[in-house]
């Protein structure tokens, strides 16, 4: 487990998050949703919240050469953050994503990961006919 101390050296010295923290989009994401993870007495994580809450809602609204990938992860994480998710139902979402990122794609991965989707529905399908019998 890492101490929310950690946190802290991404401030400055007035002990505000640095500015420059919006210019690592995907770090920023990264800080929003890590920041979920902490308990009632990290103040420096709740801080870390608002940071990444208010810069990603500026970006969304700003920036219209914004990845429309990338936008769509920042938009969904600002309505549930990820650990408030569930996986299963997440993995459909990120398989749609990952499938539109055509340069990054991996079509292995890819297949691999649809394969395993369509499996545990049909897994979940034979139990409620089962079930419904």
């Amino acid at each position: 487990m890492v101490h929310a101390d950690v946190f802290k050296m991404f401030k400055d010295e007035q002990g505000n998050f640095m500015a420059t923290l919006a210019n690592d989009l995907k770090g920023l994401l990264s800080l929003y949703d890590a920041a979920y993870l902490g308990t009632p007495q990290d103040e420096v994580l709740d801080e870390a919240i608002e940071f990444g809450k208010s810069k990603l809602k500026a970006i969304l609204a700003a920036d219209s050469d914004l990845d429309p990938i990338f936008a769509r992860r920042v938009s969904h994480a600002l309505k549930t953050p990820m650990y408030r998710r569930m996986r299963r139902l997440e993995a459909r979402l990120y398989i749609a994503i990952y499938e539109e990122d055509r340069e990054n794609h991996n079509n292995s991965i890819l297949e691999l990961a649809k394969l395993d989707f369509h499996l545990l529905q049909l897994i979940h399908q034979e139990e409620i006919r089962i079930i419904s019998k």
